[in-house]
């Protein structure tokens, strides 16, 4: 780990982190050319437990193997694997492998996350209580799913919580092994690109955190891990090739990332303005021989609070504001870099920001029904992507209708299908098309290629 800023403001309420990652050079056994990666690619991360969920899961698994201790080495080899038929092996079964316990515990079980229901009729037989036993039994049944349910799901208990409310029931840690799942590899976007640094990759990574029904804040394993990980720490991850694909530099993108959707935008964005390196110049003014390159729609709730590379924009990528005439800089909706004959633009969306001129007029106003009528309009009115996406329509269908690719990236709820219905209506009034038809213009995008979603919960 080479650098982990916080990008959100201190009090803001998401904590979203800046992650750059120094890739293993030639003393390390690596090689720059083994580690290219591209605008759109994807980084595998493997998490680990944290301290407090291992010490937890130690003391459970030492309480059944008393002679163990955490820096035990252990010989996991799988059934049959000794003259008999082979077993069959789930999916989350460990190969066999030699490690120590602790390392068993911190990274290979999930021992963090939460257990599925036959969880609960498997550990049953070990509960030396009965009352234990039989509630156990009933978690795992079919007729105690609803139970499972408020005790388990709803609360994100996890496999070392609910063993810790069942004390007698502690399994040998073989049997162990067969009960508790692996941790899964989680993957991010790539924020950058090796075109721009070939030792470096970036992440951009939100902490997930949420509060149960009954007031228990969950983090997530993977991001808690790399969000609170510090400088010089090792990071175990591999790269692959993602959904999105630069196409050659000719070819104008539109893109659209809201949130932490921004990270793949982010990275195709700085390695088309690399393609055009050498004639790059931030710039608030539109010439007659310039054309829109890349075309970036984000959005976030408050400037000051979320907007996520806000100060990099401008001070490391090269980007000047611009604004429409006579607007002050709270109302700044853009921000733009030129290379050459070649356009950069991102188009900005506050959804939770006040307009500074109607809060300005609403305070001098004489009674509170004038300063309520000076506010409506605003405080009504919450500037998504999808309301800049429209209010740029003109532009966004010359792209179009220029071939551009569109890139769609952030939350999987009602993001990409709002956002697919704004380029529609694009499309509809500025292509004279009924929404039918505008249906089928970019169903036919998304045959060709033209028109990409990647989302996620």
């Amino acid at each position: 780990m080479v650098e982990n800023a916080r990008l959100t403001a201190d009090d803001w309420l998401q904590d979203v982190r800046h992650l750059r990652i120094g890739l293993p050079d030639k003393s390390m056994g690596g090689c720059a050319t083994d580690y290219a990666f591209r605008g759109g690619d994807v980084a595998v991360v493997y998490p680990v437990n944290g301290p407090s969920v291992v010490d937890a899961a130690m003391r459970i698994v030492l309480a059944a193997e008393p002679r163990l201790a955490s820096d035990s080495v252990l010989h996991i080899t799988r059934p049959g694997m000794e003259g008999r038929a082979p077993s069959p092996v789930r999916r989350t079964r460990l190969p066999p492998l030699t490690c120590s316990l602790h390392t068993l515990l911190a990274n290979l079980l999930d021992v963090g996350g939460v257990p599925h229901r036959p969880f609960f009729e498997d550990l049953s037989p070990f509960a030396t209580d009965e009352a234990e036993r039989d509630k156990l039994a009933e978690l795992g049944s079919a007729a105690g799913t609803d139970l499972y349910f408020d005790y388990c799901v709803r609360e994100k208990k996890s496999y070392v919580e609910c063993m810790s409310e069942f004390p007698s029931a502690r399994p040998p840690l073989a049997v162990l092994l067969e009960m508790v799942a692996i941790l899964q590899p989680r993957q991010f976007s790539i924020s950058s690109s090796s075109l721009v640094d070939i030792r470096h990759v970036e992440l951009c990574v939100g902490l997930l955190q949420r509060t149960t029904p009954y007031g228990r804040l969950r983090t997530g394993v993977c991001s808690g891990h790399l969000c609170h990980l510090p400088v010089r720490a090792e990071v175990r991850l591999w790269l692959r090739k993602g959904t999105f694909r630069n196409p050659p530099p000719s070819v104008p993108l539109i893109l659209v990332g809201p949130g932490t959707g921004v990270a793949p935008m982010r990275a195709l964005l700085l390695e088309r303005i690399h393609q055009f390196s050498g004639t790059a110049s931030a710039t608030t003014e539109t010439t007659a021989s310039t054309h829109t390159n890349v075309l970036l729609f984000y959005g976030c709730r408050k400037r000051a609070a979320d907007m996520l590379y806000r100060e990099q924009w401008t001070t490391q990528h090269g980007f000047a504001p611009c604004s429409p005439p006579g607007a002050d800089e709270a109302d700044r909706t853009a921000l733009r870099r030129e290379a050459g004959s070649e356009v950069f633009e991102i188009q900005l969306a506050f959804s939770r920001e006040e307009n500074k001129a109607a809060a300005t007029a609403a305070a001098a106003s004489d009674t509170l029904e004038a300063a309520h009528e000076e506010m409506a309009p605003d405080s009504t009115h919450r500037p998504y992507v999808t309301h800049r996406i429209v209010q740029r329509a003109a532009q966004v269908w010359a792209l179009l209708q220029a071939g551009a690719m569109v890139f769609v990236a952030g939350s999987a709820n009602r993001m990409p299908a709002d956002v697919k219905r704004a380029f529609r209506d694009v499309v509809v009034q500025q292509g004279g098309l009924d929404p039918a038809d505008a249906d089928r213009f970019l169903a036919a995008m998304v045959k060709k290629g033209h028109y990409y979603v990647e989302a996620w919960s």
